[in-house]
């Protein structure tokens, strides 16, 4: 018996920023990834996959959630996902197949992806950024060091 196709794609980042303990100590982020991947197998309509970065460090943990609509393919962006109840609320929707009424808690972290840009290496060389280390984890790394000096 054939499958059916999948009809939404989950992509969880977890590069320098999503999935940092350095920047979110307080995040179980192998359990939320874990929550994630068995909804998406458990709503049997779900293919999730995990990337180095999405390019939205700020925002971090980010999740992309693309599916399928009548009129083409539409691509959700949320985040920060850095919360049991929002992993949860995510689990419980991608688990109905990620159609109907969005829970609350995603409905306030959605955003607009922003127009793609060079990798840091290139800005870096460019002399666009000072540091090969990503802006937006700079001052979780500065805090870190600060508290081992102490």
């Amino acid at each position: 018996m054939a499958q059916a196709p999948r009809s939404v794609t989950v992509t969880v980042c977890r590069g320098c920023c999503c999935g940092s303990a350095v920047k979110h100590p307080e995040v179980d982020h192998d359990a939320a990834l874990d929550a994630l991947r068995a909804a998406a197998d458990q709503g049997g309509a779900s293919v999730l996959r995990v990337v180095n970065c999405l390019d939205e460090c700020e925002r971090s943990n980010v999740v992309a959630v693309r599916r399928a609509q009548p009129t083409g393919a539409e691509v959700l962006w949320f985040g920060p996902v850095n919360d049991e109840a929002v992993t949860r609320a995510l689990a419980d929707w991608l688990r109905g197949g990620a159609v109907g009424e969005m829970p609350e808690p995603l409905s306030e972290l959605l955003f607009t992806k922003r127009p793609p840009r060079p990798p840091i290496a290139v800005r870096h060389a460019r002399g666009e950024e000072d540091s090969l280390v990503c802006p937006a984890l700079r001052p979780a790394l500065a805090k870190n060091t600060a508290g081992e000096d102490a």
